[in-house]
């Protein structure tokens, strides 16, 4: 029984036979067809054929032939075609076009009528790459012979810079490219799309033959340890590839072999007459940073490189990489990747994992995810498994691991008596957690105002915990000067400080996706308003060394003091506007908050829902002490009562529980195994010790 695929390469090649008046479909029709087989092109690659050659072979065999139309109208297969096909039946039922391709490397040529198809197949594998000089050998890997080998991943996309690159090592001057883009964002995988493409004779006719050689910097670098070895290393190396115009050098990362090695203005010295010449033709890759700090830095090494830049991929070209690479990956891992996975691991992996660029992270996302299922024995990704990939890489809940319906509830758990505060912050929260605020600022900006005591600082820090992001915590009263206000993005050139960074953009380069806590802005100096504005209105920030720092990750919580109004008794303050601020604070800071969070003063049921959250808490404690502890209703009641006559708030409570329980229970020595009863009593609380047993009876 022939396959589905033999049977349609069968019916192409006689149907190609008859169009050119052969009297019978021979081997070099089927060759032919085979070569539009996927399968057999690579095949054909891991065997080191030239797809290009081969074609343009059979087509030369084709053309020397003179038109000889059958008698009748049916084509039959010439003997050898017929007998591969049924070897290669015999050994499988269900043949495909690559069994056959397997057969014509067994096959006895004997003299028969179209044994040149299969003798020009045999050589053209035979015409392999011949061994790289020893030199050569040792520092480099020649990637058109992986790419033939199947070892380099197909390469989607970049269509535009494999073109450029093409065109400038085309050139008879100056023919050396340098690929410009931030790391991850493809500009290896450019070097390794050409190399895909010689591989597979789709280059440009100048290219034909090229052999692309990639330096590996820490060979050619490790084990100089007498002055002149690196110098003597890259000379023999120069001098290698100079012997032949197939080579092409690629350096990755070139800017530590131009400006960061030992020996690194002797190594550019050394380049720069092989690349003017063009005895030698190089590629090379490296960051924008980098290249302005090396290249700009040497004109005459900057002069001889043609720059070609490698963008990050919009969305929609990533979701197209990503889902064009899915095939691979299930291969790999022997798993199902559903192609709505693609789109999510883009999304999610722009959204939280802010450190690194696309298609990249997005492709470590899928394999990881691959990776993931293949241990667990499942049969395909899913969408839980991409979130926590990506929860796992950014340390961040995603919106999907995170149970958003259920964030206020949690928050109102800690934070007693707010409910109107909760509610805008939980919106808020979730808001940006489901990607639904405005690009380019800052993940959230929240301002909490309102009265010394009322909770601001604890519901900043149970935000942060909920979301199990780190904090960095700034008190904005030591920025009350002018001087003081350059620690934040660091000092200027010339100070003492300058290059180690600020202390509000280092701290969010380090952990990009966190909480920034301003505590006090209001105390601030004003020009720190300006800072705090541009980093949340564009997501963006430059220290005083010129790098800039993202805070599209950084949800940025602000605190002021805002003192409750007193009313006249009869008369209520009434359209008051959402965005009025009482206090001293710029107004600009109020404007590009997301959600200004008012907090009103703690009553006394407040306070009391407080005290009982901080006995609960100190039970806890005590019990990991072996030490219990029983309080009456009666105990939270008297510690609310004693704050509210010292001036409720948060302060005062803490105040208050600490004299009229902490202390007491000091007092009474307890030891592991014991127990205490609190109970109240005119605004007293006493403290009796119990022992286990009884306490239990």
């Amino acid at each position: 029984m022939i396959s589905t695929a033999l049977s349609r390469v069968i019916s192409s090649a006689a149907s190609f036979a008859s169009r050119i008046g052969s009297p019978s479909t021979d081997m070099v029709h089927v060759l032919l067809a085979l070569l539009d087989e996927a399968e057999v092109k690579s095949d054909l690659r891991n065997r080191g054929v030239s797809h290009s050659q081969l074609r343009d072979g059979l087509l030369k065999i084709l053309d020397g032939r003179e038109p000889n139309p059958p008698q009748d109208s049916r084509l039959k297969l010439s003997p050898l075609t017929l007998l591969t096909v049924e070897r290669a039946l015999a050994k499988n039922h269900l043949a495909g076009p690559r069994e056959v391709l397997d057969e014509l490397w067994e096959v006895d040529l004997d003299m028969m009528p179209d044994f040149e198809a299969v003798a020009l197949l045999r050589r053209a594998a035979g015409g392999m790459q011949e061994p790289l000089p020893e030199t050569i050998a040792r520092y480099c890997t020649d990637l058109v012979e992986q790419a033939r080998a199947g070892r380099i991943d197909p390469v989607i996309g970049r269509e535009d810079q494999i073109g450029r690159v093409q065109e400038i090592l085309g050139r008879r001057k100056k023919n050396n490219p340098i690929l410009l883009g931030e790391p991850g964002v493809g500009k290896t995988a450019v070097v390794e799309g050409l190399a895909l493409r010689i591989a597979d004779g789709e280059a440009e006719p100048a290219l034909s033959g090229m052999r692309i050689l990639s330096l590996d910097v820490g060979a050619l670098v490790g084990g100089t340890r007498n002055r002149g070895d690196f110098e003597e290393r890259l000379t023999a190396l120069v001098s290698e590839l100079s012997t032949s115009k197939s080579f092409v050098l690629f350096v990755d990362e070139v800017h530590t072999l131009v400006g960061a090695t030992s020996g690194a203005t002797d190594a550019a010295n050394l380049l720069k007459p092989a690349l003017q010449s063009g005895a030698i033709r190089c590629i090379g890759a490296t960051t924008h940073g980098e290249y302005a700090k090396y290249f700009d830095a040497d004109p005459a090494m900057a002069r001889r490189f043609q720059p070609v830049v490698v963008p990050e991929p919009t969305r929609s070209e990533a979701v197209d990489i990503i889902t064009r690479l899915l095939p691979t990956y299930s291969g790999h891992h022997g798993v199902a990747y559903p192609e709505s996975v693609a789109a999510s691991a883009v999304d999610l992996s722009t959204r939280y994992v802010l450190t690194r660029h696309l298609p990249d992270k997005a492709i470590d996302v899928i394999d990881e995810a691959g990776a993931i299922a293949s241990a667990r024995r499942l049969r395909q990704v899913t969408e839980d498994i991409i979130h926590e990939v990506v929860t796992r890489m950014s340390g961040v809940k995603t919106a999907h691991s995170l149970d958003d319906g259920g964030f206020a509830e949690r928050l109102a758990d800690k934070v007693k008596g707010q409910p109107e505060a909760v509610l805008r912050i939980a919106r808020a929260v979730v808001r940006a957690n489901a990607g639904l605020g405005r690009d380019g600022r800052a993940r959230c900006a929240l301002l909490f105002a309102g009265p010394d005591g009322s909770g601001k600082r604890f519901a900043a820090a149970e935000v942060a915990r909920l979301q199990g992001l780190p904090v960095h915590r700034f008190d904005m009263s030591e920025y009350r000067e002018h001087h003081t206000v350059s620690r934040l993005v660091g000092s200027p050139p010339g100070y003492v400080g300058y290059g180690a960074g600020g202390q509000l953009t280092e701290a969010v380069r380090r952990n990009p996706t966190c909480v920034v806590f301003l505590d006090r802005i209001d105390l601030a100096h004003p020009n720190v308003a300006a800072i705090v504005v541009q980093a949340i209105e564009t997501g963006m920030l430059t220290d005083s060394s010129g790098r800039q720092v993202s805070f599209s990750g950084a949800t940025v919580i602000m605190t002021a003091v805002e003192e409750a109004e007193s009313t006249p008794i009869g008369f209520r303050h009434a359209g008051r506007e959402e965005r009025e601020f009482a206090g001293s604070l710029d107004s600009e800071v109020v404007e590009c908050a997301d959600a200004v969070v008012r907090f009103r003063p703690l009553d006394e049921k407040a306070m009391q829902e407080i005290a009982e959250a901080k006995l609960g808490a100190l039970a806890d404690r005590l019990l990991r002490q072996g030490v219990g502890i029983n309080a009456a209703p009666e105990v939270a009641a008297a510690v609310a009562a004693q704050a509210a006559s010292a001036g409720g708030g948060g302060k005062a409570i803490d105040r208050a529980f600490r004299r009229l329980v902490e202390d007491p229970l000091l007092d009474t020595a307890l030891a592991g195994g014991a127990c205490a009863m609190l109970t109240a009593r005119d605004g007293r609380i006493e403290v009796r010790a119990l022992k286990q047993e009884a306490a239990t009876a």
